[in-house]
């Protein structure tokens, strides 16, 4: 079986009793993911969603806006609608996974549950901020502050002149974004965020205007990449809302 560039973690596991699509940050790959592979039960199969640009797609050009990729990804995702769906975006990645959630219901797939973490919901205003247009200097310093982009990596002059498209394509992807549509998905949403993070609950908690179904928040410790840290609580919340379903 050949390799999907934008699944290319992805192992068939016929068990499962659902596929968990996993969207990333700005600037993440699909192997953010992998690490999540042990922490989930043989029913739930992982897959991580590699975006053009980043790793094994790095000679790829990045797309730079959420229409075209949210259309996209919905084709890609809907071959692999043969098990139940259920999708987790982090920052970026939530917008992309709602975006392309609602692409795939309007095509009769219905998905499982929607999982965010860290966004504001979609028809909330954006701060109004351009950072992915700010001189480089000012822009690392905004990377250095979210605390995502190792500081190693920030100090590389000749690394970051190879990372900062990237970053500005997906960033800029998230500050242009504007809600076209206000459709609803009829799957439970749960929400993530964090305490140091940015993002108030308040903002969290009106992604519950996105669903016909139930909606449950979680806050947990730690700033915007907070489950770094809290990896297991985050990935077992995951798994006892998946099972509540069964």
């Amino acid at each position: 079986m050949s390799v999907d560039p934008w699944l290319p973690y992805w192992r068939p596991a016929p068990q499962a009793r659902v596929r968990l699509i996993c969207f990333p940050y700005a600037g993440g790959g699909a192997s953010v993911f992998e690490r999540w592979r042990a922490d989930f039960p043989r029913e739930i199969e992982i897959c991580g969603v590699q975006l053009p640009g980043r790793e094994g797609r790095l000679t790829e050009r990045c797309f730079t806006r959420m229409d075209p990729l949210a259309d996209r990804l919905a084709d890609i995702l809907s071959r692999y609608s043969d098990a139940p769906l259920a999708f987790f975006g982090h920052s970026l990645g939530a917008l992309i996974a709602w975006e392309t959630a609602r692409r795939l219901a309007g095509h009769g797939s219905l998905l499982k549950h929607l999982f965010v973490s860290g966004q504001r919901a979609p028809h909330l205003p954006g701060d109004g901020r351009m950072t992915h247009l700010w001189p480089d200097a000012e822009f690392k310093d905004e990377l250095r502050r979210l605390n995502g982009t190792p500081g190693d990596l920030l100090e590389n002059e000749e690394l970051m002149q190879l990372v900062l498209p990237l970053l500005r394509a997906d960033i800029g992807i998230s500050e242009s974004y504007v809600e076209q549509k206000r459709e609803k998905l009829t799957c439970p949403i749960s929400a993530f965020g964090a305490l140091e993070d940015d993002v108030p609950p308040e903002q969290l908690t009106a992604w519950a205007e996105c669903t016909t179904n139930r909606f449950q928040l979680r806050m947990m410790a730690g700033d915007h990449f907070y489950f770094r840290a809290s990896r297991q609580p985050l990935t077992g919340a995951i798994i006892a809302d998946l099972r509540s379903q069964e």
